[in-house]
């Protein structure tokens, strides 16, 4: 996922931006152009807290909906159409390369001052890059599909994912212009409706029988919405400020190393599938993705929000070294004990609750997602080191590390498979890479920021273990208490099998996610107060007050 950029406004003129990006580090210059008044930044916890308030609202009820929307679709499509469309998604990535040839983030980078004489250019530029994109993607479906994978049903899954790109380049700049005026209400509302059309649109699609069809057409139909919902909200036409020609070459100097950047983040999130594509069946393919599904849910919840607030908070405090290395071990803690206590939440009910909704049709899916449950967080906190880097203008760096770590995540993902082609090999393979890419990126992040290396455990590792400890009561609770003995004992005679089998499922869930959420709430009350008073700072008060006064802090 990539992270938009923006810097601290009024620092420097255009013209010294445009200088400094032509150094062999190919780092866009430091600070935005002008036209920006220079003032005091708002407080970093009041600015994400305030932006994150929308992003989580609008995010927690497109969420519900997709995961709604996945339990539907668990009993409708089989494990080889979702394998079809990890395949294919993975494929398309390639092929795009980067979306938008990375021209929201220079926009965002560029600040608000430069935005209408670059907004021009950079649409037209886009929508070039797009087009050809597309034609690509087209020209290749079919081979790579047929020849490659063996798979024909690749093809049209693919020809109508390529539109998406020139459908969908209004929208990525318009975008960027909301972003730049951290109207995160209104990119809230875009993203949510997005999410919830998709999956809408996925479900009606396969009750019409159009099997993996369903999740490749909606990726169209939305590229159209965010391109009308942020011309209504933005009431911007950058299409009509001129293509100028002469700005391009400006433009792709300064979005070379995003583009190749994005590539690699690319690898981290869908090289794996290119490989498995090859190397197991379509149907063990498509049980790991369903488990990768169900914990990227709570990973896109925090971590693409947490991009669009942070990153152009931080790219403003940018200059203050010391105030710019607090706000990212805050973060690191923050985001690091939030999101592992949502996915290891998901991994402790997970048993249960794969047999109350699919009575055991997905069952080879539930160690995955108790691997992943306990690994992913560390993906998330990606979110964080990208804005970071990004927010500083250093897209070499970034774009490395981004390289060094898809390549490995690929890497274990074949010796993974190879010891043995099963779902649970995978993804323990892929969630230690997943842990280890991270400490390596954050280690880098915080050594180049000046702060001690040490700190990145400090800042990360506390609320990771509580969490995985806190997870792995819930689940021993789960696996050793006999309630599938104990209640169909208690239950009338009349009830049938399958009342009695939901009730035992409902309380074997209320069990392991009671036990999980009361042994974390322990644990981080006597490890982690400070680190629970810090992210209730970046809380609504409505939610910061009663969970403070229920945790007496």
């Amino acid at each position: 996922m990539s992270v938009e950029n923006h810097q601290s406004p009024g620092e420097r003129s255009g013209a010294a931006c445009a200088r400094e990006t032509g150094g062999d580090e190919g780092e866009i210059g430091q600070h935005n152009g002008g036209g920006v008044a220079s003032a005091k930044p708002e407080g970093f916890g009041a600015t994400v807290g305030r932006g994150m308030s929308w992003m989580l609202v609008s995010a927690l009820g497109s969420k519900v909906v997709a995961v709604l929307a996945q339990g539907v679709l668990g009993y409708l499509l089989l494990p080889e159409h979702f394998g079809r469309f990890a395949v294919a998604t993975a494929v398309a990535g390639l092929l795009m390369l980067c979306k938008d040839g990375g021209v929201p983030n220079f926009l965002v980078k560029r600040g608000a001052g430069e935005y209408v004489s670059l907004s021009g250019p950079s649409f037209w530029l886009s929508l070039v890059y797009n087009t050809a994109a597309a034609g690509l993607m087209a020209a290749l479906a079919w081979p790579i599909g047929a020849l490659l994978y063996g798979d024909s049903a690749l093809a049209p899954m693919l020809w109508i994912m390529a539109l998406s790109l020139p459908l969908g380049t209004p929208g990525a700049v318009l975008m960027a212009k909301l972003r730049l005026e951290l109207r995160f209400r209104e990119i809230s509302l875009i993203m949510g409706f997005s999410i919830v059309l998709r999956q809408a649109l996925t479900v009606l699609l396969a009750l019409l029988g159009f099997q993996e069809l369903s999740f490749a057409i909606p990726v169209a139909c939305v590229a159209v919405f965010e391109s009308v919902a942020a011309g209504v909200l933005c009431r911007d036409t950058p299409w009509r400020r001129g293509v100028r020609l002469d700005r391009w070459g400006e433009i792709v100097a300064q979005t070379k190393w995003l583009v190749l950047g994005s590539v690699g983040s690319f690898l981290n999130d869908w090289g794996p599938y290119m490989v498995l594509g090859y190397m197991l069946t379509k149907e063990t393919v498509g049980y790991y993705f369903f488990s990768y599904m169900i914990i990227s849910q709570v990973g896109m919840l925090l971590s693409h929000n947490l991009q669009v607030v942070l990153m152009p908070v931080m790219a403003r405090m940018s200059h203050d070294t010391e105030r710019f290395a607090g706000a990212m071990a805050r973060s690191c803690r923050a985001l690091m004990m939030a999101s592992t206590f949502l996915c290891m939440g998901v991994a402790a009910v997970m048993p249960a609750l794969e047999h109350l909704i699919w009575r055991g049709r997905w069952s080879e899916s539930v160690v995955a997602v108790i691997l992943m449950g306990v690994f992913y967080p560390w993906r998330i906190a990606s979110s964080i080191s990208a804005a970071s880097f990004q927010a500083q203008g250093r897209f070499k760096l970034l774009s490395g590390l981004n390289w060094i770590e898809g390549l490995a995540l690929v890497s274990m993902t074949v010796i993974g498979a190879a010891i043995e082609p099963s779902v649970r090999c995978v993804a323990l393979a892929v969630g230690v890479t997943l842990m280890l890419n991270r400490i390596m990126s954050m280690a880098v992040l915080f050594h180049t920021s000046g702060v001690s290396i040490r700190r990145v455990f400090t800042s990360m590792s506390p609320g990771w273990l509580v969490a995985v400890a806190a997870g792995g009561f819930g689940i021993v609770a789960d696996l050793y208490t006999p309630l599938g003995q104990w209640i169909p004992q208690i239950l009338p005679g009349s009830w049938g099998e399958g009342l009695v089998t939901t009730v035992v499922d409902l309380a074997r869930c209320t069990l392991s996610g009671g036990v999980y959420c009361l042994a974390f709430g322990l644990l981080a009350r006597l490890m982690l107060a400070g680190d629970i008073r810090e992210a209730l700072s970046m809380m609504p008060g409505r939610v910061r007050g009663p969970v403070t006064r229920l945790l007496r802090l």
